[in-house]
């Protein structure tokens, strides 16, 4: 039997949220209704429908909450829970933020006014085949971090800074170990671990005195591509690299972090020749 596309899986979870949208949905239920799971979803639901799941969820609530306005008497109140908000002031807020009026005032103009869905991630003509390779465990020692992964420049820079005083660099691999989507609503809980793996000369024991700590870096089988060009732009360019290879079945995910091998130093390349091989663990 043929397997259903990674297309028609994610349709089949816009259908599964557009269905249920008055009640309280899971990312653990949505994944599973794509057939995916909830691991690496987010930034596989957002690279397909060009918003994340939260996002898509409030639009086409606020889409039926508009419809049910403009075509209906009903109360406030009984639109609210429809939609799947427990009180007319929590729906209100949202409605607002949707079409800049409130739910009251959007009825009594009768107008009709559409949320037009955001462009998913365009295409370049000259992506690059992976590399497929299986990854050896690491042992390393890292920094460990919370929160939004926009704010890492600092945690990199102590890194690099501790590499340089205990000997680590050179001679040492730099690396990071992402194990959230950066789609996820709460940024604040986001773990980044920063990471090091010890060159010939290092000095381990300083390092753990200045806060770095022992850490297994899994291993697995990888498909690594080469980004040249800002360490910023790398969110990008694992958006890019979903929209071709996972979207389009010609890679299958397996549950597993992704890790950045960090190739250059910051502070003595040119930003746009900066180089960093990313993996996305895949089957």
């Amino acid at each position: 039997m043929e397997h259903p596309s990674v297309e028609s899986r994610l349709a089949g979870a816009g259908m599964y949220v557009r269905a249920r949208l008055d009640e309280r949905l899971s990312l653990e239920a949505i994944a599973a209704a794509a057939g995916f799971s909830p691991f690496h979803f987010h930034r596989v639901f957002r690279v397909a429908f060009g918003e994340n799941l939260n996002a898509y969820v409030v639009r086409h609530r606020m889409q039926r909450a508009a419809h049910e306005l403009r075509t209906s008497d009903r109360p406030i109140i009984d639109i609210a829970l429809q939609c799947g908000y427990e009180s007319a002031s929590a729906f209100g807020r949202a409605f607002l933020r949707a079409f800049d009026m409130t739910p009251s005032a959007y009825r009594a103009a009768g107008e009709r006014m559409s949320l037009v869905p955001p462009r998913s991630v365009p295409l370049p003509e000259d992506l690059p085949d992976p590399r497929i390779a299986e990854y050896p465990e690491r042992n390393v020692l890292a920094l460990h971090f919370v929160g939004p992964y926009d704010a890492l420049d600092p945690v990199m820079l102590r890194l690099y800074t501790i590499a340089m005083q205990r000997r680590f660099l050179p001679g040492g691999r730099v690396f990071g170990v992402s194990y959230d989507s950066p789609d996820l609503e709460d940024h604040a809980s986001l773990r980044y671990d920063a990471c090091i793996a010890p060159g010939p000369d290092a000095d381990v024991a300083g390092a753990r005195a200045d806060g770095l700590e022992p850490l297994t870096i899994p291993g697995g089988r990888y498909a690594v591509f080469r980004h040249r060009g800002p360490y910023q732009r790398i969110t990008h360019a694992y958006d890019v690299l979903f929209a071709a290879w996972i979207l389009t079945g010609r890679l299958e995910l397996r549950d597993a972090p992704f890790i950045n091998t960090y190739l250059s130093d910051p502070a003595g390349v040119a930003a746009g020749d900066l180089e960093c091989d990313l993996a996305i663990p895949v089957r």
